[in-house]
């Protein structure tokens, strides 16, 4: 009760903000790690950023490192999508969800499209702009697990299946959706679906028509081509046999895997995989790394995740379940640093801080 008097003789907008305050924490950890967006055929990418206790969209010019924010809301910024020169971005409300659209070049206009979905297993998909969403519902031991298209007139059943959902994800067209359940993996189109008995297997980020899975069964990665519905599968190296895949993203030219693997309590590696020779390097040590994006030239790669951790786990847990304000990271296909955020939460920090532009990515880690 104390609490609650001592909440009452705050003034209206603090009081607002409490409110706001608490309903970011909540949502913060179903803000999925999220890389920096390249943006086609320009020296931009987009990046969501927490600064204030607001989430924020800022557009970050690789060329002269300048940084706009673009729009900020109280409300958690959850996924970001890029459609030509239109920027898409979900979140949560108290309506439902929301989608928002943002014009990159100078023109800020927003136009919010309102969606009422209730599952927070859901991706973003911009051909049709809609929501791609998963809800299992389980009675007397056993679940039902459904797949929808939500858009602004409504929803669409696209699959009923009996299981507990592992992953979801959609292809960069639209077109194309992917599941895995602890069983099998479903890929669905407009007139067709497929099944693979696969087990223990998340999707990752592939490109075009193209799905990037990784079994845990079986350590290999698994591309599905979505026009043909076959797929093939490449091992991971034996180097690196028993640690954990975290992220992984398949290059455009479908000729490279950058991947994230590590190793429970110890320093992780950022690894370039060829598809043509087996061969793999190692460009980055970091401790946790949650997605992965090539830009459309292949010249960098971007990434979100915890670069170090500290001596009490405090930073590290904070950004683990707070993923606006992970560490984002550019680096060239050599491993250099491009450019990186610098997110000193409470100013507490255990290890070396690099500027941006530093090469010698292996002293901070």
């Amino acid at each position: 009760m104390k609490v609650l008097h001592v909440l009452l003789l705050l003034p209206i907008h603090l009081m607002q903000g409490c409110f706001w305050l608490l309903w970011s924490l909540w949502f913060d950890d179903l803000s999925l790690g999220i890389a920096l967006l390249f943006v086609d055929e320009s020296n931009y990418v987009v990046y969501i950023n927490k600064k204030a206790g607001k989430f924020q969209i800022v557009r970050l010019d690789l060329s002269s490192k300048e940084q706009v924010v673009l729009f900020d809301t109280h409300l958690p910024i959850q996924q970001l999508a890029c459609n030509g020169n239109s920027l898409f971005y979900s979140t949560y409300s108290r309506k439902g969800k929301l989608i928002g659209q943002i014009t990159i070049n100078g023109n800020h206009t927003i136009n919010e499209h309102n969606i009422v979905a209730d599952s927070r297993n859901y991706v973003l998909s911009v051909n049709p702009l809609s929501l791609i969403e998963a809800t299992t519902t389980c009675s007397d031991g056993s679940c039902t697990l459904q797949v929808k298209r939500t858009d602004a007139n409504g929803s669409q059943l696209c699959d009923v299946c009996y299981d507990k959902l592992s992953s979801l994800v959609v292809s960069d067209c639209g077109k194309y959706i992917g599941y895995s359940t602890s069983r099998y993996v479903s890929v669905i189109s407009n007139n067709d679906k497929i099944l693979y008995e696969l087990k223990k297997v998340f999707f990752m980020r592939g490109h075009n028509d193209k799905l990037l899975a990784y079994s845990r069964d079986t350590e290999t990665f698994i591309i599905i081509n979505c026009i043909d519905m076959k797929f093939f599968a490449v091992d991971l190296p034996s180097m690196f046999a028993g640690k954990y895949v975290l992220s992984a993203s398949l290059s455009p030219d479908d000729k490279h895997i950058a991947f994230f693997v590590y190793d429970v309590k110890k320093q992780g590696e950022l690894v370039i995989l060829s598809l043509i020779d087996n061969k793999y390097r190692i460009i980055a040590e970091r401790a946790r790394i949650y997605d992965i994006k090539w830009s459309p030239s292949e010249k960098h790669i971007s990434t979100s995740g915890i670069s170090e951790r500290d001596f009490f786990e405090i930073i590290y847990t904070y950004k683990m379940r707070n993923c606006a304000v992970n560490d984002k990271e550019i680096f060239d296909i050599k491993g250099n640093v491009v450019w990186r955020s610098n997110h000193s939460i409470f100013a507490l920090r255990f290890g070396q801080y690099l500027p941006p532009g530093t090469t010698d990515i292996h002293k901070q880690c």
